[in-house]
């Protein structure tokens, strides 16, 4: 009885204890990214299912991570999303889900957020603990926003030199704006106080850099003595590759010979390559023997580049300079452009001398076993407008990047500003016979060549809605395309067909996303890379798997099952990207399935970023490139999935037609 009385009494304060501490629920302040979470695994399987009613169920979950990742993938879907589901979130406990919400808002592109975003923008903030959230709302702003925005976060001069995310955010924004090309007085002149203040991040100088580089009507003629100053006194490689072509764009006579000094001196073949970029806006006799001695240079970047002026910028009263130039031991690309140079910049009446030039190149073509060589080669013949028949002729041997190469061919002579010199009175009668070749294109139905004559039937100047009237047959093609194997055929068949009715396109849904393969992503941690052993050396990539969790595991499984060994090098494009994984080769190929778009895992602000190439958001599939510089403009619409670690000279040093040679997964 004794020991039944203390057992009861016990009870009774245990009880009387519990009653009086009232339970909590402590609340989650924090995104954690735990890839072997259930909960979290779920979310991205429903992305990969595109459910987005299931998916905003978790934007109300009381553990912040589902809020963070739902927004993720809701910024990948960009305009398939509902804006008023994330409004709430902008006011969320957790500062990085409202810094989410605020970005996932601007990829949107809805402008009817603008009004919600300044709204919960907090201004009141004297401890700068939401300096990242303000930040992505100016940056949303500069996405979505009317012009006149532009100028009221232009001309905010309160920013503390220590607010730097603020001030990224201005700069951002501005920077966003440009590429929708809004730019405003006020804007520049932010902007080049910006790039002007050494003390700033980076990252703001950065943007500032790029603004002046990419952008039109920014005024940026006026500051060419500050672009100069900051480029003598600017040693960040980033930072003096935009600022060069900015200088390009002053015009400014007085820096030719900067640009010109600048070109012996550097060491490093991107800045060549832009400091000849810039030249280009710079009259040609005042810089053409300078970029005339760059077509031997040793770094195909930087003879490509020199070629691709003469091309671009060429007279008929240096015919004589262009074919003394011409010899076995330019890089075939540059000895192909400097042909096409001899066939652009040749009077329209030189018929026999560009018939002549014509059959050498076409002898070339026949002796060439390089596809990539066939195709420039078949650029090069392109540029005169006598040549349509002779390229219709050419023997493709059934090489991808050389039946490509042809359809584009067609696109150059129709814009020709010779064409219609060609060809007088008759030209209709040519272009009819073009018009029938592509419309045997595109019946053929080759996912590449359709695409590019899909785009050629629907480019504005040639006006094909006047000769284009019964569409059945494109729309009979448009059935025959497999999908996702030839999607971006798909996609710009059907925007063509749209056009030539004058009906608005609209993206259909997403089609199947390949899942995550959890067995093979969770094998792979942040520190894990891969080794790519190309035929030009080896480089490593560190893989993001948190930040893009499709990308990681989808590339990981193509490099289980051997995929990328012997793929070709399909791109290169001088100072920008390398880029490799088609299985056709000519960058139109793709395999049986897509994954979704990961727009949320960084930016393109440095050298070396691992990227995915798409035919648009949520195509992403085998295809990845390579930035050779920054690259801001890519933010937001192309999924970053790793970095360059090792190697990345060897990056330089390819060129198309090289291979890798394997890829090895090092955990």
């Amino acid at each position: 009885m004794k020991h039944l009385f203390y057992f009861c009494f016990f009870s009774f304060i245990l009880i009387l204890d519990n009653g009086c501490i009232p339970k909590t629920d402590t609340p989650i302040t924090s995104v954690v990214t735990d890839l072997n979470d259930k909960e979290l695994q779920t979310i991205l399987t429903l992305q990969a299912k595109v459910h987005t009613d299931s998916m905003y169920l978790y934007l109300k979950h009381k553990n912040p991570a589902y809020r963070y990742q739902v927004l993720k993938a809701f910024s990948s879907l960009k305009g398939l999303v509902a804006p008023d589901s994330i409004y709430p979130l902008l006011n969320d406990p957790v500062m990085e889900v409202r810094a989410a919400a605020a970005f996932t808002l601007g990829q949107t592109g809805n402008g009817a957020s603008v009004q919600l975003l300044l709204s919960a923008f907090r201004s009141k903030d004297t401890i700068s603990v939401n300096n990242l959230f303000n930040s992505n709302i100016l940056e949303a702003i500069g996405k979505i926003g009317e012009a006149k925005l532009l100028t009221s976060m232009a001309s905010v001069r309160t920013y503390r030199a220590t607010d730097t995310l603020l001030l990224l955010g201005q700069m951002k924004g501005i920077y966003r704006f440009m590429l929708r090309d809004l730019t405003d007085p006020e804007g520049s002149s932010t902007a080049i106080k910006l790039l002007k203040d050494s003390k700033q991040p980076q990252e703001i100088r950065l943007y500032a850099a790029q603004y002046f580089a990419r952008g039109k009507e920014t005024g940026v003629e006026k500051y060419a003595k500050d672009l100069v100053k900051t480029l003598n006194t600017t040693k960040e490689i980033e930072l003096r590759l935009p600022i060069v072509l900015a200088l390009g764009k002053t015009k400014d006579s007085t820096i030719v010979t900067n640009l010109k000094a600048l070109l012996i001196t550097t060491q490093d073949p991107r800045m060549k390559v832009n400091v000849i970029k810039a030249l280009t806006n710079f009259p040609y006799f005042a810089v053409r023997l300078e970029i005339g001695g760059l077509l031997k240079d040793k770094n195909h970047h930087v003879a490509l580049a020199a070629s691709q002026f003469f091309l671009k910028n060429g007279i008929k009263e240096d015919l004589e300079y262009y074919q003394v130039h011409l010899n076995d031991s330019l890089h075939w690309k540059v000895k192909a452009n400097m042909y096409g140079c001899l066939l652009k910049h040749a009077p329209i009446y030189n018929t026999k001398s560009k018939a002549y030039i014509s059959t050498q190149i076409k002898t070339l073509f026949d002796k060439s076993n390089n596809p990539y060589e066939k195709a420039q080669l078949v650029f090069a013949l392109s540029q005169d407008p006598f040549n349509y028949q002779l390229i219709e002729q050419l023997n493709d041997q059934n090489m991808a990047p050389v039946k490509v190469a042809k359809t584009e061919a067609y696109k150059t002579i129709l814009t020709s500003p010779s064409f219609f010199k060609a060809f007088g009175y008759g030209y209709p009668k040519i272009k009819a016979y073009i018009l029938d070749i592509l419309a045997g294109i595109i019946q053929k139905g080759d996912p590449a060549s359709t695409s590019v004559a899909a785009l050629i039937l629907r480019e504005p100047s040639l006006g094909w809605r006047e000769w284009i009237k019964d569409t059945e047959f494109l729309t009979e093609s448009l059935k025959k395309i497999k999908v996702p194997e030839g999607l971006e055929a798909y996609v710009e068949l059907d925007k063509t067909i749209h056009y030539l009715q004058n009906k608005e396109y609209k993206p259909g849904k997403s089609l199947y996303h390949k899942p995550i393969d959890w067995a093979v992503l969770l094998s792979s941690t942040d520190s894990s890379s891969v080794a790519v052993k190309t035929t030009k050396g080896t480089f490593r990539i560190r893989l993001h798997p948190k930040r893009a969790p499709f990308s990681v595991s989808n590339f990981l499984t193509l490099v289980e099952k051997k995929y990328f060994h012997q793929k070709i090098i399909h791109r290169v494009e001088p100072n920008f990207v390398t880029q490799t994984g088609c299985p056709r080769g000519d960058g139109y190929g793709s395999l049986d399935y897509t994954i979704p778009s990961e727009l949320t895992s960084g930016n393109y602000t440095t050298t070396g970023l691992v990227g995915m190439a798409s035919a648009g958001h949520n195509t992403e599939c085998s295809q990845w490139f390579v930035t050779h510089s920054s690259a801001p403009h890519l933010d937001g619409n192309y999924t970053i999935f790793g970095h360059i670690t090792e190697g990345m000279d060897v990056v330089y040093n390819l060129d198309v037609g090289d291979k890798i040679i394997e890829v090895i997964f090092v955990k």
